[in-house]
């Protein structure tokens, strides 16, 4: 690959000395400066426009498949991450109401008081 770059190279310099070697003598047939070195680069773009054009296509495929994969990802992530926070929360809130029960005699005895001795029952089950 890089022999071919090497060779394309010097031929391209070689094709532009030749040209300003022509333009500093007077010809009546050429009145465009570097028609072929002009030529070669047109030509060469022609041959080349369509893979890269065809290569940009697939890598935007590409990256919009792998930025569709992130998202889904990251709602995933976030899913999972909500349903652990409301978890915790109903944790949380049941494991201080046992704690509010256990540490306020005055709860309890008010609620043993308050209660028919059918209601303590249900309670107590």
């Amino acid at each position: 690959m890089r022999s071919r770059a090497a060779c394309a190279g010097i031929r391209i310099c070689t094709d532009v000395r030749v040209e300003t070697a022509r333009e500093t003598t007077p010809r009546a047939e050429t009145s465009y400066p570097f028609i072929l070195l002009n030529l070669a680069f047109s030509t060469q773009a022609a041959y080349a426009a369509p893979p890269i054009l065809l290569a940009q296509t697939r890598q935007v495929d590409r990256d919009k498949a792998a930025s569709d994969q992130l998202e889904a990802h990251r709602e995933e992530v976030a899913t999972r991450m909500q349903l652990g926070f409301h978890m915790c929360a109903a944790q949380t809130s049941a494991i201080t109401k046992t704690l509010q029960y256990r540490n306020a005699p005055s709860l309890r005895s008010d609620a043993r008081a308050s209660n028919t001795p059918d209601e303590e029952e249900g309670v107590r089950t």
